[in-house]
């Protein structure tokens, strides 16, 4: 987010639903945007030369928002509604087609199991080309972070090769990164068996390292949610950080991530939680903050499965969606 995100905000200031709202950039100076990262408010990844857009959930979100002094428009009225409506939307989209133009066909949004089913089914039907593979460390519930690398050869893991490492969903409700980076995977895998000229020679030359869900204690949940869509504490559908429960205050810390008096908020933001900038612009000191940057740079076993596969592999490029 750089300066041109600070003008306008688009809010929604209707009851009894969630707004967002976008800002314009009509004050193009750093100590505007860091004017809105300080009210705590539920700053979305939507930004570009001209406006980030917000998320509002309820009554004391619209004060702060009108006691800032920033201006603002609203974008979407009713994103309970929307999120109900997209949901409606994706089922009768599944059911009326029997194959999307995907790489892998697909025509809806995977589940934790789904990723974790088709890369080890990737890796079963081409053993030369394929290697699933797990990350060092489970994460905070116990589950483990699954990945696929891609090449010909693939278990000669000293061949020099450079590496292409894409991963997806620091973020749990960001659904698309995690379908972004699969999709990767079979085209890389279909277009090599096809003999695809834009692709074999590709996968020959490099080594592909693609790990879809960074986050799975946090996606799982918000996956598998009831779609309310209003953005409050218990809309866990919107859960955007991990599960670590460590640095919430003593009465938020019992119950497990999908059902806990801390609701969605508990948790740290991976995305924020490296060493490189720890800290700094974007990052949140407080634990329920969306952005919560974590006890100490690389405290979640999130981020330093990254760290790891960075540190120990050749990687020369590095995607994360």
């Amino acid at each position: 987010m750089g300066r041109a995100l600070l003008r306008k905000v688009i809010v929604e200031i209707q009851e009894p639903t969630k707004d967002i709202f976008s800002m314009r950039d009509l004050f193009p100076e750093r100590k505007d945007k860091q004017h809105l990262l300080g009210l705590g408010l539920d700053v979305t990844e939507k930004a570009d030369a001209t406006g980030v857009q917000v998320v509002l959930a309820n009554d004391a979100d619209r004060k702060t928002l009108r006691d800032s002094g920033l201006k603002f428009t609203t974008v979407d009225p009713d994103l309970s509604k929307t999120s109900r409506d997209n949901a409606a939307q994706d089922v009768a989209y599944a059911q009326k087609t029997p194959a999307s133009t995907l790489p892998s066909g697909r025509t809806s949004y995977r589940h934790l199991y789904d990723y974790e089913y088709e890369l080890k089914e990737l890796a079963r039907n081409n053993p030369n080309l394929v290697r699933a593979f797990t990350a060092p460390e489970p994460t905070t519930e116990g589950r483990d972070v699954v990945g696929i690398e891609i090449t010909p050869n693939v278990n000669n893991l000293s061949d020099g090769k450079p590496i292409d490492f894409t991963m997806g969903v620091h973020h749990a409700r960001e659904w698309p990164a995690g379908e972004h980076a699969m999709e990767w995977a079979y085209e890389l895998v279909n277009g090599y068996n096809r003999n695809d000229p834009s692709v074999r020679p590709l996968v020959g030359r490099t080594r592909n390292i693609v790990l879809p869900i960074v986050n799975p204690d946090g996606f799982s949940i918000s996956r598998e949610a009831e779609p309310k869509g209003d953005f409050t504490r218990f809309d866990y559908e919107m859960k955007r950080k991990t599960c670590q429960s460590a640095d919430s205050p003593p009465q938020f810390r019992t119950g497990v991530c999908m059902a806990n008096p801390g609701g969605a908020q508990r948790g740290t933001d991976p995305n924020r939680n490296y060493a490189g900038f720890w800290g700094g612009n974007g990052a949140g000191f407080t634990w329920s903050s969306e952005t919560f940057r974590g006890a100490q740079p690389f405290s979640e076993p999130e981020s330093r499965n990254i760290r790891a596969i960075v540190s120990n592999r050749q990687v020369t490029d590095l995607l994360t969606l």
